[in-house]
């Protein structure tokens, strides 16, 4: 195979082909390569051990079942950070649902705010930033990452 120069070659390439032609050795691959990295992406997403773990499992499974639709415009693992990051913003609004019927059951922090409710929050307005521009998709990220920033009103001041 020829490379030419400024071409990226993805360092798991050899993975994405085992599980496009199904191997049997292909998933078990995928787990022992990326399967703790997906499961602390959804650890610190969802807060939960077990929800982390069980995103993390539908992440694993999604990518092997769904690697017919991963383009290769992006590494692999960028890919599959997403699907995991999406699975465990799913545990999410799955968990905030129950909360809300039976809403005692969560624990709440000394300023009255429940942990779970600040991740549901976060993941809400991640998904909001889907559907936005670029630019202001960064800000909003950006913001909730804690860098002070307001959202895009601000950075649209910077310019």
């Amino acid at each position: 195979m020829t490379v030419s120069p400024g071409a990226r070659t993805d360092v798991d390439a050899d993975l994405v082909e085992a599980l496009r032609r199904e191997e049997p050795e292909a998933a078990e691959q995928l787990v022992e390569r990326f399967g703790d990295r997906v499961y602390r992406l959804a650890q610190r997403i969802t807060g939960v051990k077990e929800d982390a773990e069980e995103a993390a499992q539908d992440a694993l499974w999604t990518a092997a079942r769904k690697i017919g639709t991963f383009k290769g415009e992006s590494a692999f693992g960028s890919w599959l950070y997403r699907i995991a990051a999406n699975a465990a913003y799913q545990k999410l609004r799955s968990r905030r649902g129950k909360a809300v019927a039976d809403p005692g059951a969560q624990q709440v922090n000394a300023e009255g705010h429940g942990e779970q409710d600040k991740q549901a929050e976060l993941a809400d307005r991640v998904d909001q930033a889907g559907h936005m521009g670029g630019v202001d998709r960064v800000v909003v990220v950006t913001d909730e990452a804690g860098d002070g920033r307001q959202g895009k009103d601000d950075h649209q001041e910077d310019q």
